[in-house]
């Protein structure tokens, strides 16, 4: 047996898996009720018993089970007395949080546990089972000993007494002993004794010499000292503790004071006896001279009489049939007769008060009854037990008819390997009859060589394990022959193997068919295989019954996904009515096969909900009544997309020309501009054309001649950043900046021409954002960008909002987002192309060379961020450059 403590100091001190695989096994083999639960509260691991024990938790107890959802699966299975469900659910698992040293629960079949629990120091949870069902059980049955003990020396003329080890009284038990032999407790038997009765010297010496000696003595009769005196017969025995040492004795008494009480304990004991038998569940009854001199309510109540009808019968042949009638007879009479050779036990039949025929099993012997000769019969009912010996005994017939007429062999061999039965099938394949193999060794009848084969086999089924397997085996009277043989252990109430059945089937030309037809299969599925396109059959109902390699990697189904289900898988739903008219018409028409893509571009569905066009045929087969439909299916999605792909670049090469055009065009306009007002300020200034250099309109010429060359070098410079991030020569010049400081620099760059717009700018930026890792210019460049848009296409009394926040995933978010004009969906896309503008006419109201946008888009991509642009027309618009969470630092260089 396991120390079960060893198990939890041996969890508890992190032994190593072995051992405690060692130890739970050890557990396992000696059908200990054992589970462990793990800190998180799942099921590790359980010994067999203990799903034993709890067979309503059924397949729930596998490893990783919830320890709650399995109470909760209990649920409307086991009864929890008073408490509630939700009352039960928490009590349950406060006792698996702090398990108390043990605690006891009945469970859904009726029979009760002890639970013995622990939790280690690491959290692992271990308890134990023990089915104390049985010791309830008995310590009931003790305490209802007792008190059948005490209520029979309550009940009896005769009580009991106890002496100490000094030979004093100590206890009496019985009726009213108190007040008998209240005199004598705490003294000795010759304390107690009247001085008339001492007188008898030699008596009262033996006796003396008895109970020091320690012996036992029978029927000691002597006259209590009591008021008034009374006469006790005692009997006593000396009682020794577990090291021998004298305790004391125990004995019995009676009170024979007079003949009066002598008779009434007579009759008492009578009156128990007669209680005794009229309270029984069997019948009892007494009879003499073919009348009833007794019967107790239980003759009565398998009869259907009452018991002033029973003893009223002028004669007792009148319960028993005819054929039974003369039996009665006969053995009474030969049994008053004293005649030993009649039975004492036999069957009759008894017709009860309605009519209805009963099997009687009699139990007789002669007695003495009010002092005359008489028999006592005890009558039991077993006419339920004859019908289901009859049953049993009528499907023993059935199932040997069934297992005559089978063609498989069928036997069963006892635990000493001996044959207990066997069908005709075995029979003939011996060439024996029944009467010479039944009672005989399985080795003897097999022969050693195909003993041999399955000894092994057979020693297994009979320790439990069920065989299945396959063998060629020789037979005697049949020779070689390939078998599939199954051991079944027949097992009894308590789980131990009785025997087993054998079934042995002859598979011989099963497999050489088999075996055909897997090679033709075979060859069938290489070709299939080899095959790169979608080959699939189905049967008349459009069931799938074919789906080769080439379907799979067409599909993405496997082929045992697929097999049996209805063609429709692989067939958008908006298809199906089309796709199922189609095939009625082809499978009733002349033709046997055709094109299904010729009359319209079809469609297949993938696994993953896919969709894509294909080009397929279709073919019919008829094999007898059954119509066999293959399709051949290849996937044209490449070629699709090709052809879609041409169309779209063609259309791409179309736009791109075009917006070069546009952008020209602009461009041509945007650099004239700044340029004319360069050289006319400066031509302007070089004729002196209001006196010598000095007078106020030079210093206004040159603010413009500044403005304008700074506008052509920002247009400049956006078109060469555009051109070398294009070409992949725009590198990142990486270092921490603090976002705050970055968008209020930006602010007041873009301020003065805010203001002049009337448009104000709120900074909701908060002031703790971990730094970002990246290009400082660039990232100035793309708010700078932004804020420039959003102050050009917004109106006086706009807002313009500049927020930044670290998402859920991770990646910080800057947004610009401003009360302007807005743009349309559909003009979204134009507006983030290279060149591309919402505006392209050269009288558009907004000027720009359409780049911002498109370049802000390049550079956060750089970052391996993304831009995105939300707007609604007379809304405004969200632009929002996202970096990636791999770019945000979390901790400030002066925290690290």
């Amino acid at each position: 047996m396991i120390d079960k403590r060893s198990f939890f100091d041996a969890l508890s001190s992190g032994a190593t898996k072995a051992t405690l695989r060692g130890i739970f096994l050890a557990l396992e083999s000696a059908g200990i009720a054992a589970v462990v639960f793990g800190p998180d509260e799942k099921l590790l691991v359980c010994t067999a018993a203990y799903r034993t024990v709890n067979t309503d938790l059924g397949d729930n107890l596998t490893p990783g089970a919830d320890f709650r959802a399995l109470c909760k699966s209990l649920l409307g299975r086991r009864s929890f007395g008073d408490m509630s469900d939700e009352e039960w659910l928490a009590d349950r698992y406060e006792k698996f949080l702090h398990p108390p040293e043990e605690f006891e629960e009945q469970h859904a079949d009726g029979r009760w546990y002890r639970l013995q629990d622990i939790r280690t120091a690491d959290g692992y949870y271990i308890g134990f089972r023990q089915d104390i069902t049985e010791a309830r059980s008995a310590l009931n049955e003790k305490g209802k000993l007792e008190e059948r003990f005490h209520l029979l020396a309550n009940l009896a003329s005769d009580f009991f007494w106890e002496m100490d080890a000094d030979l004093r009284f100590s206890h009496f038990f019985g009726r009213d002993p108190e007040i008998a032999f209240d005199v004598a407790v705490g003294r000795t038997r010759w304390e107690t004794a009247t001085e008339a009765d001492l007188q008898d010297r030699i008596k009262w010496a033996d006796h003396r010499a008895q109970l020091e000696a320690h012996q036992g003595f029978q029927d000691f009769e002597f006259e209590v000292r009591s008021n008034p005196p009374i006469w006790a017969r005692v009997s006593g025995a000396p009682v020794f503790n577990d090291d021998g040492k004298f305790a004391g004795y125990l004995g019995t008494a009676a009170n024979i004071t007079a003949q009066k009480h002598s008779e009434l304990r007579i009759r008492q004991s009578e009156d128990r006896y007669r209680n005794l038998i009229e309270g029984s569940i069997q019948g009892i009854m007494v009879h003499a001279d073919d009348r009833a001199l007794f019967v107790n309510q239980a003759v009565a109540d398998i009869l259907g009489y009452s018991m002033a009808e029973l003893y009223d019968l002028p004669s007792l042949s009148e319960l028993f049939t005819a054929e039974s009638r003369a039996r009665h007879r006969e053995y009474a009479t030969l049994r008053m007769q004293g005649d030993a050779t009649i039975p004492n036990e036999y069957e009759t039949e008894w017709p009860r008060k309605d009519g209805v025929v009963i099997t009687i099993r009699q139990y007789s012997q002669s007695v003495i009854w009010d002092e005359q000769s008489a028999v006592q019969t005890t009558v039991v009912d077993i006419t339920q037990q004859k019908q289901a010996a009859a049953a049993i005994h009528e499907s023993d017939q059935r199932i040997r008819l069934i297992a005559d007429g089978l063609p498989i062999n069928i036997v069963y061999v006892d635990q000493e390997q001996r044959f207990r039965f066997v069908n005709n099938a075995y029979l003939a394949w011996y060439g024996q009859d029944a009467s010479d193999i039944l009672g005989r060794r399985v080795e003897d009848i097999m022969g050693g060589e195909a003993y041999a084969l399955v000894g092994d086999q057979i020693a297994a089924a009979l320790e439990g394990r069920q065989q299945n397997f396959e063998l060629e085996i020789p037979f005697k009277f049949v020779g070689r022959k390939l078998v599939q043989v199954i051991y079944i252990p027949h097992l009894d109430d308590q789980d131990v193997v009785q025997g087993i059945y054998g079934l042995v089937m002859d598979i011989t030309e099963r497999r050489h068919a088999e075996q055909a037809a897997r090679d033709s299969e075979a060859r069938f599925s290489r070709m299939l295989a080899i095959a790169p396109d979608a080959i699939i059959a189905t049967d008349g109902e459009l069931r799938i019954t074919v789906f080769n390699r080439g379907a799979e990697n067409v599909f993405g189904y496997a082929s045992e996904e697929v097999l049996g289900q209805s063609i429709d898988l692989l067939i958008p739903a908006r298809f199906h009515k089309h796709h199922a008219s189609h095939v009625h018409t082809f499978v009733n028409s002349a033709e046997d096969s055709r094109m299904m893509s010729s009359r319209g571009e079809i469609f297949g569905l993938r696994k993953d909900g896919g969709e894509f066009p294909a080009e397929a045929s279709i073919s019919r087969l008829r094999i007898g009544r059954e119509t066999v439909l293959t399709v051949i299916l290849h996937d044209v999605s490449e070629r699709k997309e090709a052809e879609a792909e041409l169309v779209a670049a063609k259309e791409r090469a179309e736009y791109a020309d075009r917006a070069k055009s546009e952008f020209l065009a602009n461009m041509s306009h945007e650099l004239r501009t700044p340029l004319n007002a360069i050289i006319g300020f400066s031509e302007m200034m070089t004729r002196r054309m209001f006196g010598p250099l000095g007078d106020p309109h030079y210093a206004e010429y040159s603010d413009g001649i500044f403005e304008s060359g700074d506008h052509l070098l920002s247009l400049i410079n956006d078109i060469l950043d555009i051109s070398k991030i294009e070409a992949g020569q725009t590198e990142i010049s990486e270092e921490d900046i603090v976002i705050d400081v970055v968008v209020r620099d930006c602010q007041r760059l873009i301020a003065p021409r805010a203001n002049d717009a009337g448009v104000s700018i709120r900074n909701l930026v908060d002031t703790d954002l971990p730094n970002l890792r990246a290009d400082s210019r660039q990232v100035k460049q793309m708010l700078l960008n932004l804020l420039s848009n959003a102050v050009k296409f917004t109106g006086p009394s706009g807002e313009i909002i500049i927020d930044a926040e670290v998402a859920s995933d991770g990646c910080l978010r800057i947004s610009v987002t401003d009360s302007g004009i807005g743009i349309a969906n559909e003009d979204i896309p134009k507006a983030m192309a290279t060149f591309g503008q919402v505006d392209s006419a050269l009288d558009r109201k907004f000027e720009g060379t359409g780049l911002g946008l498109p370049l802000v888009k390049s550079l956060i991509e750089l970052h391996g961020g993304d831009f995105k642009l939300e707007s609604e027309v007379g809304i405004g618009t969200t632009a929002t450059i996202r970096f990636p969470k791999d770019r945000v630092v979390l901790l400030s260089p002066s925290d690290v």
